[in-house]
């Protein structure tokens, strides 16, 4: 009886090593994708020193607008100065469950991916406004993965 709680207790302590060894490389694993994957991500502090591209205006001695230049024609406005219905409008139409999720949508992404994988190419997308705003404002062109 002695032999053979000896040789459970012998069989126990490698399987558990075997176990820890597994967790361990899995661990260890799991932070080399995560590292391959975010090494270049830009800071998240960065977000609040944002700055989009706006309109130069050009003002002469006397205060007189005699010109503006732009690449892309930005005005910055502030959220409270946009109309209520505009919100809606751009929130029905891009993410009507916006009110809904906390940025994340499953829902929308595996309709979307649902939606592709029947139609054979991309017809849907199920990206929220939230997830949109991140990739304009965080990754670059060249950081988009996803072509449209």
């Amino acid at each position: 009886m002695s032999t053979l709680l000896d040789g459970v207790g012998r069989l126990l302590k490698v399987v558990f090593g075997m176990l820890a060894i597994l967790v361990l490389l899995v661990a260890i694993a799991g932070g080399a994708i995560y590292y391959h994957f975010a090494r270049d991500l830009p800071k998240i502090g960065r977000l609040s020193e944002y700055q989009p591209p706006v309109v130069s205006e050009v003002f002469s001695d006397d205060g007189t607008k005699i010109g503006e230049y732009w690449q892309e024609c930005r005005f910055v406005v502030p959220y409270e100065e946009i109309p209520k219905k505009l919100v809606n409008a751009f929130v029905a139409s891009e993410d009507e469950r916006f009110w809904d999720h906390e940025g994340v949508d499953l829902k929308s992404i595996a309709r979307a991916f649902f939606e592709n994988l029947r139609a054979g190419h991309v017809v849907q997308g199920g990206s929220t406004i939230t997830q949109q705003v991140a990739r304009a404002l965080v990754l670059t062109r060249e950081k988009v993965w996803i072509e449209k």
